[in-house]
């Protein structure tokens, strides 16, 4: 080794030292007090009640530049899927309404941001996934496994897969069925512990 490389490691050791010194080291960093645990209000902008009893899901599609922005919303007790517009207050649209929505009820909603694409879960009577397209909401197609029953609330939600796939699962309690997302095929099924409503995808370590 040179001198002038031994010369410079020696330097780099000392900084180091001198860092790594508990003393040195909390004297030379700023103390910051840690904040107070407070109480805050939220006064809510607008209340959505809709035509429906009780909210069931919420979806929002986000337009290209913010001001197309589509909240949606299923309800108890009616068979639409309400429409609201950017700013949403006083800015209701007409709702979705489609022959697949009849004798089962509307429940899970699950957006596709990157295909603008919406999925929406109807219970037993319908027993499918109605897929529209956003924010045209026409409608695509319908898919299920043939011959189930998706009990009363299925809920809905996509995970998008590191192939560059997606996947869609809906839960009718139990099992919880798995298609694919861009055909509506089914891939197949998983049975939960206990019976459930909601899931949550989580991309990064591809769980549900």
């Amino acid at each position: 080794m040179s001198i002038r490389y031994l010369s410079c490691f020696l330097q780099l050791f000392a900084l180091l030292v001198i860092l790594f010194d508990g003393s040195v080291l909390a004297q030379s960093l700023p103390q910051y007090p840690l904040p107070k645990f407070g109480t805050i209000t939220v006064d809510p902008d607008i209340q959505i009640d809709g035509s429906g009893m009780n909210v069931d899901t919420i979806g929002f599609w986000g337009g290209p530049d913010g001001t197309e922005t589509l909240m949606l919303v299923t309800a108890k007790g009616n068979q639409v899927v309400e429409v609201w517009k950017y700013p949403f207050k006083g800015n209701e649209l007409s709702p979705l309404t489609h022959s697949t929505f009849s004798g089962g009820r509307l429940n899970g909603l699950a957006v596709d941001q990157e295909a603008d694409l919406l999925y929406v879960s109807i219970g037993n009577g319908s027993n499918t996934v109605s897929v529209f397209s956003l924010p045209g909401l026409d409608f695509v197609r319908n898919f299920n496994k043939p011959g189930v029953n998706y009990r009363i609330e299925p809920n809905l939600a996509i995970l998008n897969l590191t192939n560059g796939g997606k996947n869609i699962y809906v839960s009718a309690d139990s099992p919880v069925y798995i298609h694919d997302a861009a055909t509506g095929k089914y891939i197949s099924e998983v049975k939960p512990a206990a019976a459930l409503e909601t899931m949550a995808p989580d991309t990064y370590y591809q769980r549900l």
